[in-house]
């Protein structure tokens, strides 16, 4: 609708500063992970969900004696989480006496013998990114047509959905890395046996939230409405994405570590 349509106008005038510094998250993610120092990453996302709650809770809804701003309110506090979480992981890693001689801070030639592979590697893990959202915005303007109370309740099931992956998103991260490491020291052999320990540690975490989606959907649905009333059929949905999480989890390690082998083309094809 045009309503939502001018909410989001507002909301990506703003959020799109945000880019910048949520790509450079990622690259400091991305070297903690690679250096098995992921606990770094758990403080600076405390850090980025504190200050994008507490902004949120003052700028959308005008609390704290701030102006009542809306979705410009959820713009501006995405920019500024993302805005502190750089901030604290660049004041983190200057100050890191280990990471000093790696010489992250000092200006450098380009060195295209590293940016090649590079971009080989991540061009279709890129285009693979790119064809997931995809599906979910076509499935999203699809499901706009029905109306937006329709909309509204979709984006609940998927955020909740985005909830009951993020075990597998998690551990996915950890298989990229422990997949590289066992073929990199020779021991490929017991590559299916640490993707299987993998999967059911996922399933552990995991199931005490499918548990509550199937047998309590209305509960959870109620969480995120102010009349604790969902439509018809929401509570349903929710049920059929719990249990399809039961395929979608081993997919996803699967994935994670054909990726870990370094077969981003396979993964892309896939």
């Amino acid at each position: 609708s045009d309503a939502v349509a001018r909410s989001l106008t507002r909301y990506f005038e703003i959020a799109a500063f945000g880019l910048p510094l949520m790509a450079l998250n990622f690259a400091y993610g991305a070297l903690y992970v690679a250096l098995l120092r992921a606990y770094v990453l758990v403080w600076a996302t405390a850090a980025l969900v504190a200050s994008n709650v507490a902004l949120s809770y003052a700028l959308i809804l005008g609390n704290w004696g701030a102006p009542r701003l809306g979705m410009q309110g959820a713009a501006i506090s995405f920019v500024a989480a993302e805005g502190v979480t750089f901030l604290l992981l660049t004041v983190y890693t200057a100050r890191s006496a280990d990471l000093r001689g790696l010489g992250l801070f000092r200006p450098r030639r380009t060195q295209y013998a590293v940016v090649r592979p590079l971009m080989r590697l991540s061009a279709p893990v890129a285009l693979q990114g790119l064809l997931e959202d995809a599906r979910w915005f076509a499935f999203f303007v699809v499901i706009a047509r029905l109306g937006d109370e329709m909309l509204a309740w979709s984006n609940v099931i998927f955020a909740c959905y985005l909830v009951l992956m993020i075990p597998a998103d998690a551990l996915s991260e950890a298989a990229y890395t422990m997949v590289s490491s066992v073929i990199g020291s020779g021991h490929a052999q017991r590559l299916r046996n640490v993707v299987r320990r993998i999967v059911r540690t996922t399933f552990a975490i995991t199931a005490p939230l499918l548990v509550v989606s199937i047998l309590a959907p209305d509960w959870v649905l109620s969480l995120f409405s102010a009349d604790g009333i969902p439509i018809d059929g929401a509570a349903t949905a929710l049920r059929i994405v719990a249990a399809a999480m039961l395929v979608v989890i081993p997919a996803e390690v699967w994935m994670a570590a054909l990726v870990g082998t370094g077969d981003v083309d396979a993964a892309f094809v896939i």
